[in-house]
């Protein structure tokens, strides 16, 4: 028999207590009047609720009718209580329904019910979260949203405010209203290497601060319980905008600044921003990994300070910085996270590691030297590379050993798991008798360390491991490959530890392991370099490889400690010199916020951005001309902004029309919006496939207009359709002035009339060719002898981006003069050998590709490439492509031609 005698809970007065006003109407939740009248047609026309459940009473419910929506629902639905079960937050409906008492399960259905704020009160469930998770049915009713989850939602995993609630955890430390409180970021709690920045950010935090942790994902989650140990609170959530509002209020609305441990926690920057929350981030990352790209460019543009691990990691950022305007002297450091330490491993530690490794590794080790790599397995950290590295030495250094310690070797991995298992299985891992071996993860990491002679960090890329300063510190040598790590900077290449060889020079590196010296033992301990080595042992593991507390578990390394303090005066320095800019702006555009967002948060985040002096979206259109009349650069120096006008077709010049429609089911719409075409001297249509060619041709008849369709390969986008117009023998033999405007259908299937991508296409056409019965005046433009190309004013500012990377090989062939030479005048009027540097930002482009042209233009960008250049095929990504690059290169091309290149601005076309 149970000892719990306390007596059930009134469900009657908890109905009361949350139902409020629907309580004077509805004052049982076992019968429900208004849900009554609207499922039975013979009593909807009887508005008193209390003959509606009289009716109940006397008919409806030997009938079998449903009083309730959770009667109904039960009786489709069997494990309706199940849900509600898991759902149930308050603790004395929770408790009465673990209880089995009648009616709790229904109470709770029925309140949920009622939507916000009720559900979220009693239970671990919003319709209003619940809509904004799941924005394929933002549209649907309140009651249809909460039954959606009820009956489908749960069973698929789609995410309610339960996992939220569950992803939050109650800090060691209590909320202290007297001192501030900083937001410390982490993307996951895995005990690697920039989490565990983060944790010792937050604890060097907490001597200070309320700390609120914020992740994106658990991962592993070995770290949670210790950042708990030093937080207010840790909270983890994929969505931090959207889920911020449905935390419970505490120390999170209260925070003063955030500290973003790693590129990868850029979704808080939308939240932030929202909050008006100034934050700083500190980088570990390389951009060449870090996709998509827009991560880097959102951290670039927001955050008041960017730190960044090493040098050699801030350079591979100069392009997005530039792009972005980012003062890199004023608004950025080198803050590296550890100091590097060479010192030395006690003489019994020493041997105690040799002959635990020995037994780990099954084969005697002696005086041999020991090779140890360290990781993830993943081709970043080169684990390929470690393996064929030892491959060579079985024949060129026989006595050496080299071991690989690190987790992720799954041989059913097709990406990378089968291809490393190719290479140790060829180099006979684990074989006695051989040089390879590897180790998962485990306790016995500090052992390798000890034992071992020299890391080899065969990273291809990889910012600061942490297993670096780990070697240091046991007195290990460290060969490494020029470019490949943040260990390349000066100040660590100073250590007399340090190895640098060519990247991937396989045999300088192993010309250079064979010619370390072992540890040697001087003073009661061993280490590579026993001279530059201190006194004293070895210092505790930066890197945890074990799963159990690192030497540091005591409190925050004093490295950390200087990093965090670096932080908060740095940003507090930053705040004090900003001051924030005059207005919104002209342009009512966002980068974080959508069209569906509140228009004041896309002016909050265009503030943000002009405050820190960064390039985003322009303010006005006398900015632009300001940024453009204050540029040097000869292509600059050809660019104007004009306003938007509209004409009439009287007197117009010859001009033709390419359209390039790959996608096809807009341009019937297009020949009746814009009068222009009606009115060309030809309408040239390029696609892939003769369906498509007659589809065109048609459209065109019932308009009233003659369409070439022409078929093309499916390759090069709509650039290399357009310029192969231009070939030899066919339309590029007219003369230099002649007129085109080169417009796409670049429209995925299916994307309706309101898509983001739709209505930019819609702002560049209605600019260009203007409406249904006036002409846009572009052509009135394009058509005067010194305009080369017409355009669209975009209200953002986008750079080089990521086909900066192809730059220095086409500055290459223009200060070489490949292919055919310049034959148009300077559009200065400058010397034919003048510099023809493209400049460090673009400033002004036809972004989208569409623009009018005279043919001298076109011909100067195929001059630019040569006849013979080696276009890439299909598929293609999404940025980066020679064909990105000419898109950027249209006023350059105007420029060599001689002529300049004119922006349209029309601020009240819809951009976004």
């Amino acid at each position: 028999m149970s000892d719990d005698t306390r007596a059930p809970p009134d469900l009657a007065a908890i109905w009361r207590e949350f139902a409020g006003a629907p309580g004077a109407r509805r004052p049982d939740f076992r019968f429900d009047p208004d849900f009554y009248g609207h499922r039975y047609a013979d009593v909807a026309g009887e508005p008193d609720p209390a003959a509606r459940a009289r009716h109940f009473a006397d008919v409806g419910e030997a009938e079998g009718r449903n009083p309730t929506l959770y009667r109904e629902t039960a009786g489709d639905f069997p494990h309706l209580d199940e849900v509600v079960a898991y759902l149930v937050r308050d603790p004395r409906l929770k408790a009465a329904i673990a209880g089995g008492v009648p009616g709790a399960a229904e109470l709770t259905f029925e309140l949920m019910a009622l939507g916000d704020p009720v559900d979220r009160q009693v239970a671990d469930f919003s319709v209003q979260h619940y809509r904004t998770v799941s924005p394929d049915l933002a549209t649907a009713p309140d009651i249809a949203l909460f039954l959606h989850y009820v009956k489908f939602g749960h069973r698929e995993g789609r995410p309610v405010l339960a996992r939220l609630r569950r992803n939050v955890t109650e800090g060691a430390r209590a909320f202290d209203p007297a001192r501030r409180t900083v937001i410390v970021a982490t993307h996951e709690f895995s005990a690697t290497g920039a989490p565990m920045v983060a944790l010792d950010l937050a604890r060097r935090a907490a001597d200070t601060f309320n700390v609120v942790v914020l992740g994106l994902r658990r991962a592993s989650g070995e770290l949670v319980e210790r950042f708990a140990e030093v937080a207010v609170a840790v909270a983890v959530t994929e969505r931090p905008f959207e889920e911020w509002a449905y935390l419970d209020p505490g120390p999170l609305d209260h925070a003063d600044f955030a500290v973003l441990n790693s590129v990868e926690c850029f979704p808080l920057v939308k939240a932030l921003v929202a909050r008006e929350v100034p934050f700083v981030s500190y980088v570990h990352e390389f951009t060449n990994y870090t996709l998509p790209a827009y991560k880097c460019v959102v951290t670039a543009l927001y955050a008041e300070r960017v730190l960044f691990s090493s040098e050699t990691v801030r350079r591979s950022w100069a392009g997005v910085l530039a792009d972005a305007g980012f003062d890199v002297d004023r608004d950025s450091a080198i803050v590296p996270q550890d100091v590097l330490v060479p010192a030395a491993v006690p003489e019994d530690e020493y041997r105690a590691a040799r002959s635990r490794l020995e037994g780990l590794i099954g084969t005697a080790i002696g005086d041999r030297r020991v090779v140890y790599g360290a990781g993830q397995v993943h081709w970043r950290k080169g684990t390929d590379i470690f393996a064929m590295l030892a491959a060579g030495a079985r024949r060129t250094d026989p006595d050496t050993i080299f071991v690989w310690i690190g987790d992720g070797l799954d041989h059913e991995d097709f990406h990378v798991g089968v291809w490393v298992e190719k290479h140790l299985a060829d180099g006979g891992v684990n074989d006695p008798a051989g040089n390879l071996f590897f180790l998962p993860a485990g306790p016995y990491y500090r052992d390798v360390c000890r034992a071992a002679d020299v890391l080899f960090l065969s990273s291809r890329l990889d910012p600061l491991p942490n297993v670096v300063f780990d070697a240091a510190r046991f007195g290990c040598g460290v060969v490494l490959f020029a470019g490949a790590s943040g260990f390349d900077d000066a100040r660590y290449l100073a250590e007399p530890i340090m190895w640098r060889v060519p990247f991937g020079d396989l045999a300088a590196a192993a010309g250079t392991i064979a010619a370390i010296p072992v540890k040697t033992l001087k003073d009661g301990a061993f280490a590579v370099r026993p001279d530059a080595a201190p006194e004293g042992t070895a210092g505790a593991a930066s890197g945890d490889m074990s799963g159990t507390p690192s030497g540091r578990a005591a409190g925050a390394a004093p490295e950390a400690a200087a990093v965090f303090d670096r932080i908060v005066g740095d940003l507090e320095a930053r705040l004090a010199a900003s001051a924030p800019p005059a207005g919104d702006g002209a342009y009512d555009v966002g980068i974080l916020y959508g069209p569906s967002d509140p228009p004041g948060l896309r002016a909050r985040e265009r503030r943000t951005v002009w405050r820190h002096g960064r390039r985003a979206v322009w303010q006005s259109r006398a900015e632009a001309e300001g940024a453009v009349a204050a540029s040097g650069n000869w292509v600059h120096r050809t660019l104007r902004i004009a306003p938007y006008r509209e004409m009439l077709p009287a007197g117009l010049p010859p001009y033709r029309i390419h359209v390039h429609a790959y996608y096809t089911d807009a341009f019937a719409g297009d020949l009746s919006r814009h009068a222009a075409y009606r009115h060309a001297e030809r309408v040239v249509a390029t696609t892939d496939t003769e369906e498509k060619a007659d589809g065109l041709e048609a459209a065109g008849r019932a308009a009233g207009v003659a369409v070439e369709a022409r078929l093309v390969p499916n390759r090069g986008r709509d650039v290399l359709p357009f310029l192969a117009l231009f070939d030899g023998g066919g339309d590029g033999t007219g003369d230099d002035n002649d007129i085109w405007c080169h417009v796409h259908l670049k429209r995925s299937v299916g994307l309706g009339p309101t898509s983001p991508g739709e209505v930019w296409r819609a702002f560049l056409m209605r600019i260009l060719l203007g409406g249904p019965e006036r002409l846009s005046s572009a052509l009135a433009l394009v058509r005067r002898p010194e305009i080369g190309l017409v355009t669209a004013f975009d209200p953002y500012i986008l750079g080089w981006t990521g086909s900066r990377r192809l730059l220095a090989a086409l500055q290459a062939r223009m200060d070489r003069g490949d292919g055919e030479r310049w034959d148009g005048a300077p559009a200065d009027g400058g010397p034919a050998g003048m510099d023809r540097t493209l400049p460090d930002h673009p400033l002004l482009f036809p972004m989208g590709n569409m623009f009018w042209a005279k043919t001298g233009t076109v011909r100067a960008m195929k001059r630019l490439f040569g006849p013979d250049y080696p276009w890439p095929g299909e598929p293609l990504p999404g940025d980066g492509t020679v064909f990105h690059l000419i898109e950027r290169l249209w006023p350059a091309a105007a420029a060599l031609s001689g002529r300049d290149s004119v922006f349209l601005d029309k601020p009240d076309e819809p951009r976004v």
